[in-house]
């Protein structure tokens, strides 16, 4: 795959199709469009960054994907082409029309592919009926794909980053096509895991993220090429309340039958389904019978081929 960073580098790209946007996810409502792309031929995707919701918005906004993990995505797809395209305040006021004469003054392309309930230009003023309108002005033929759904739901990013915040991870992952996931650095944690015999990964994980609910999960871990079953918990440790330091939301992993040093090491997490909130334990002994039984239900639905 070839990825450009500069709508410039592809001044003399010619493909059949083009499309464009966020595609915060790369989830099954994108995966008809990048496969509709493919059928055609040579093809070039965009995608802006940062996401535009982050240049308008005064309130806290997560992703669903870093740019990393959506080029990754992008490649497992086999795109062809894909342009990585700063999304600033000079871009956001383009109109629908200035915005097309902006990206085809670089790009020549035959077609455009976009889905029904597309959006572009100033306010997103543009539909795809504008688009439409747009290519026959210019000669440029538009497909217009209808929506993917999932038991009459319309799949979006917006709905998967509301379910994972709410922590229906399982929701989540259907309307995805796959677990979601979050990969960071082990860092040194206060050790409070292996004082019971529970060891913990604790990982440093970026606030740009989407991060589900406080709570307990069942997960799978990657660590170097080999995966594990594991426990995740999000967020503050009530049983060690009386030290103010573990008052901290904390994002641990239990990696069922493993105790290595990987401290520094990347891990990836894979939520599977939402377990428990936190519980305030009396004691050390009920915390520990309370793991041994979280993690009895986690192999037992781990070993379930069907759980997404």
């Amino acid at each position: 795959m070839q990825v450009f960073t500069d709508i410039k580098q592809t001044k003399r790209l010619s493909v059949n199709t083009i499309t464009w946007g966020s595609f915060d996810g790369v989830h099954r409502g994108h995966w008809k469009i990048l496969a509709a792309m493919r059928s055609k031929g040579s093809h070039l995707i965009i995608t802006f960054e940062p996401h535009p919701q982050t240049v308008f918005s005064r309130g806290s906004f997560c992703y669903l994907t870093t740019l990393g993990e959506k080029i990754r995505l992008m490649k497992g797809f086999n795109i062809e082409n894909l342009l990585i395209l700063p999304f600033s305040m000079t871009l956001a006021q383009f109109g629908p029309e200035e915005f097309i004469d902006y990206i085809f003054h670089y790009i020549r392309a035959k077609e455009v592919i976009v889905g029904e309930n597309h959006r572009f230009g100033q306010g997103q003023k543009g539909s795809s009926k504008t688009l439409i309108a747009i290519g026959n002005r210019r000669g440029i033929n538009v497909t217009i794909l209808p929506l993917t759904t999932i038991d009459d739901t319309r799949i979006s990013s917006s709905r998967i980053r509301k379910n994972i915040k709410l922590g229906t991870v399982c929701i989540a992952n259907r309307l995805l096509g796959r677990r979601y996931s979050v990969k960071a650095r082990i860092i040194k944690g206060r050790g409070r895991g292996k004082e019971i015999g529970r060891p913990t990964a604790n990982l440093d994980i970026s606030e740009k993220k989407c991060i589900p609910m406080d709570g307990v999960y069942v997960g799978r871990a990657r660590l170097g090429k080999k995966k594990y079953d594991c426990l995740i918990s999000i967020g503050q440790r009530p049983t060690f309340k009386d030290n103010s330091i573990d008052n901290k939301s904390v994002f641990e992993v239990h990696i069922l039958d493993f105790n290595q040093e990987i401290t520094e090491r990347l891990l990836e997490v894979y939520f599977v389904h939402f377990l428990r909130r936190h519980i305030l334990f009396n004691n050390i002994t009920e915390l520990k019978k309370a793991i041994d039984k979280d993690e009895k239900i986690a192999r037992k639905t781990l070993n379930n081929r069907f759980v997404l």
